[in-house]
């Protein structure tokens, strides 16, 4: 199986998305990216995401997008639709 065929990587990530967590979303994401192939963010446990969450997912997507991959989000609600509607990113 060569890359292309590689099933999308898979994150669940739970809890706050906000600056105080930031580091460790940080890492996450970066192991993530690190496995070159596209990921598949789960955020259906996410009770909170700031603005710091937000910019963290964008950069991981720009990272993916510059290796020829994507980035996937799955399970959101609430919390990221709002952010997501007040930047007009929906």
């Amino acid at each position: 199986m060569n890359e292309a065929d590689a099933k999308p990587a898979q994150l669940a990530l739970s809890g706050e998305l906000t600056i105080y967590c930031a580091n460790e979303l940080r890492d996450l994401l970066s192991q993530a990216l690190s496995l070159n192939r596209d990921v598949c963010v789960d955020l259906g446990d996410v009770s909170d995401i700031d603005t710091a969450g937000l910019q963290l997912l964008l950069v991981a997507r720009r990272e993916l997008e510059a290796k020829g991959h994507r980035l996937g989000l799955q399970g959101y609600g609430g919390p990221l639709t709002n952010l997501l509607k007040l930047y007009r990113l929906t």
